[in-house]
């Protein structure tokens, strides 16, 4: 509050703000994320919010932008950037998505099917735009989107072992090993999980709808703007 004091005081037109809670406790972090929500609003400064943590990004700002080695991978509101992030990248970054490769077996004006040549698995991607047969394809799959049912889907689905359980409050994280590169996240709102537990090794189907499947268009970088001094 003292360094925020110091620096509004010369009425700047642009505030800086460097990760300006990591050294906090929870608590205060959430406190003064709403306080800085509040000065930025009353004030009417812009504020450029430099920050790791990926839920204070999205609280905050009204634009977000995402940088990886100094390239600016995406840059759109919190919610685009959440629910259509632009490269895998940004889908692992932000958080809350799985990311699947695959290839292209068939496209028509609605979309495209595809088939994740690791375990076998199809899915439809709808909004799939400029891909052709056969070219490899990636897409991510939002985590509190998925089900786990009791058998194989035939569609948009996987199969696998439960490798890891964690308990999160409002939801469970449960870790599914499919055999793809990266473990399988399934956020499943805590009393269904509970009126049917799993355990670590069982063997566990999810399953979601064709309109979760995101298209990746981006490879990491490779539509990346530099970042000017």
């Amino acid at each position: 509050r003292v360094a925020l004091a110091r620096a509004l005081i010369t009425n700047p037109r642009v505030l800086l703000l460097d990760e300006p809670l990591s050294a906090l406790d929870e608590f205060l972090r959430l406190k003064m994320r709403v306080e800085l929500k509040r000065l930025q609003n009353e004030l009417g400064i812009t504020f450029i919010h430099v920050t790791h943590t990926q839920p204070e990004a999205i609280a905050l700002a009204d634009q977000v932008v995402v940088m990886d080695q100094g390239l600016i991978e995406q840059t759109a509101s919190p919610r685009e950037i959440y629910n259509r992030p632009h490269s895998p990248y940004v889908a692992r970054f932000m958080g809350g998505q799985n990311v699947m490769s695959a290839t292209v077996e068939s496209t028509d004006p609605a979309g495209c099917a595809v088939a994740v040549m690791a375990d076998g698995t199809r899915h439809d991607l709808p909004r799939a735009e400029g891909v052709r047969p056969g070219e490899p394809i990636r897409f991510s799959v939002r985590r509190d989107r998925i089900r786990l049912v009791g058998t194989p889907a035939p569609r948009n689905g996987v199969t696998g072992r439960v490798s890891n359980i964690e308990y999160q409050g409002s939801f469970v994280k449960v870790a599914i090993e499919t055999g793809l590169r990266e473990e399988f996240i399934a956020y499943m709102d805590d009393d269904s999980y509970y009126a049917s537990p799993h355990e670590v090794g069982e063997t566990v189907h999810a399953a979601w709808a064709s309109e979760v499947n995101h298209h990746l268009r981006g490879a990491n970088n490779s539509a990346g703007m530099p970042v000017e001094d």
